[in-house]
């Protein structure tokens, strides 16, 4: 059975009537089902789709009028054709007033039936498209605003980036808009580290504040490292089913969809963005991701400003300190006030938790340690030094030095005076940034 022929039911208390209708409206092409009880009429009507319904005007049980009122009351354009062989001028004024398309007069002639039925069809047609066209134009419509919504949103993390000087409240201005316009309940922004090895959270809504402080990621490790490392923006449906990140994830989301989207300066990823628990309980889509991935380029954009503003305030104030420094040497008069003028320009530089300074003995290629500041626990002269009276010589003494030592490596003699300091009794164990600095 052809589902795309318009169907018509047919409701007649005469059997002949109805097969008689039901074999010309088939050669018609309509697809068509009659009915002799109007209860049973009634019950089809309510639970099929339909494009036209002919029926008897007087019938045991229930009327034509009644059913004429059951359509409208389904859908009041279906149009109805009502038959009657007892015509009355009360009768066709009450049916057309309830909306009847037609009246007609029994016996029908079939012409006239024919031309009242492909009427009825032509105006049921025209009705779906219109209706079809207004769905239509109201999805156009929500599409528009959708597409309008997100434009802002956009906009307004572009002017945010104008505007805003602190990278932290810019940072969660950007999550907040991306949130919004993916309709996800939690989202966060992750940095790399200096050694591009770490992400932590930069910003964040919908995190506990302890996760948000704890919370360390190795490049390439669960979905947010594993995007920093590829450098793609990923979209993950139903997290508990990807083999690769549904253990990983799990216990810090608990969703099961998410996204992630790299924060790249010329092809360099320095961060991510993430958005999970979407508001609707259903997944996110491609056009989420490629939201998401446009404000990740936006937040790139604020990192990387904030970075290079931060690079040339510190080259400002490494100028400004050696500046100092050339005119204070002249006043200059021991090693003591050296070192610690020195520690004073350098703190204003980066934070310093304690500094020792250390004494080559190039005869045996040693170090000594003979100063120390910001540590209580080592004991100290009046002038600063270490009190070797107190403490165990050999703490204070770094192994020999080879020959092809390269000086000039500084991450390499940092890491070599940091593995002496963990072995040291008295020394501290450096737990993060170390920097050895000869002189």
């Amino acid at each position: 059975m052809n589902e795309n022929l318009e169907k018509i039911i047919v409701v007649d208390d005469e059997k002949r009537m109805c097969d008689s209708l039901s074999a010309l409206l088939v050669n018609e092409g309509y697809q068509v089902d009659t009915f002799q009880d109007p209860l049973e009429a009634v019950k089809r009507i309510k639970t099929s789709r339909f494009d036209l319904v002919i029926t008897d005007i007087k019938m045991p049980r229930m009327d034509g009028l009644e059913i004429l009122n059951t359509v409208k009351t389904i859908d009041d354009d279906i149009p109805v054709i009502v038959l009657t062989g007892y015509a009355s001028l009360d009768s066709a004024v009450a049916a057309i007033s309830r909306g009847a398309y037609d009246y007609l007069m029994k016996p029908v002639e079939f012409t006239q039936l024919n031309l009242a039925v492909k009427r009825a069809i032509e105006k049921r047609r025209a009705d779906l498209a219109r209706l079809s066209l207004l769905e239509e134009l109201k999805i156009s419509n929500l599409i528009m605003h959708r597409r309008i919504y997100e434009l802002n949103a956009l906009y307004e993390a572009g002017k945010s980036i104008g505007s805003t000087s602190n990278l932290k409240e810019l940072l969660k201005q950007i999550v907040v808009l991306a949130s919004n316009v993916t309709e996800a309940q939690v989202g966060s922004i992750m940095i790399l580290d200096e050694r591009e090895e770490t992400l932590t959270i930069e910003a964040a809504i919908g995190l506990d504040k302890d996760i948000v402080k704890i919370t360390r990621l190795s490049v390439g490790e669960s979905i947010a490292g594993s995007v920093a490392k590829e450098g793609k923006a990923l979209i993950i449906e139903d997290v508990e089913n990807n083999e690769k990140f549904k253990r990983i994830n799990k216990e810090r989301y608990g969703s099961a969809s998410l996204l992630c989207a790299p924060l790249k300066i010329s092809n360099k990823v320095i961060g991510v963005i993430n958005m999970a628990n979407k508001q609707s309980g259903g997944s996110f889509t491609k056009n989420d991701l490629r939201l998401l991935s446009t404000f990740a380029a936006q937040a790139a954009v604020a990192v990387d400003d904030a970075h290079q503003f931060e690079k040339k305030s510190r080259r400002i104030i490494e100028f400004e300190i050696l500046h100092e420094m050339t005119k204070e040497l002249l006043q200059i008069t021991s090693l003591n006030d050296f070192r610690d003028t020195l520690l004073n320009k350098l703190s204003r530089v980066f934070p310093i938790s304690y500094s020792i300074w250390f004494i080559w003995d190039q005869e045996n290629r040693i170090l000594m340690a003979e100063n120390i500041s910001g540590l209580d626990k080592i004991p100290l002269t009046s002038s600063g030094r270490i009190d070797i009276k107190n403490v165990n010589l050999d703490d204070t003494i770094f192994k020999p030095f080879d020959d092809n030592t390269d000086f000039s490596d500084i991450i390499g003699i940092s890491n070599t005076i940091v593995d002496e300091l963990k072995q040291s009794d008295i020394m501290p164990n450096p737990q993060k940034a170390f920097m050895a600095i000869p002189i």
